[in-house]
C-alpha cells in the first residue's frame, strides 16, 4: 500500500508530510516553481514546492483549482452516478 512504500520512501528524502491542514489555493510562480498557501495551526502559512501531487477527490480537487483560479472549466462536468446492489 501507500502508507508502506510511498510515504516512507517521500519522508526519507526529505519530504514533509503534513497532517490536520487545509490547502486554500496553489499558484504557480514560475516555470517550476508553486506556492502553497495552508491552513495549519490557525494561521496561513505559505509552502513553496517544485512539485504538487494533488489528490483531494472530485469534489475538493475541483473546488481547490476554481479557488485557485486555474480554469474556468474545471468541475463543469462533474456527474453523479448512481449505482444499486440487486441480491
Amino acid at each position: 500500500s501507500m502508507t508502506e512504500t510511498l510515504i516512507p520512501k517521500f519522508l526519507s528524502l526529505g519530504g514533509e508530510l503534513i497532517t490536520e491542514s487545509e490547502v486554500l489555493s496553489i499558484k504557480k510562480i514560475s516555470n517550476s516553481t508553486f506556492s502553497l498557501d495552508v491552513f495549519y495551526s490557525g494561521e496561513v502559512i505559505e509552502y513553496h514546492a517544485d512539485f504538487v501531487v494533488l489528490g483531494a477527490g472530485a469534489i475538493n480537487s475541483s473546488k481547490l483549482l476554481m479557488n485557485s483560479k486555474y480554469s474556468e472549466n474545471i468541475g463543469k462536468s462533474l456527474q453523479f452516478h448512481p449505482t444499486f446492489k440487486l441480491v
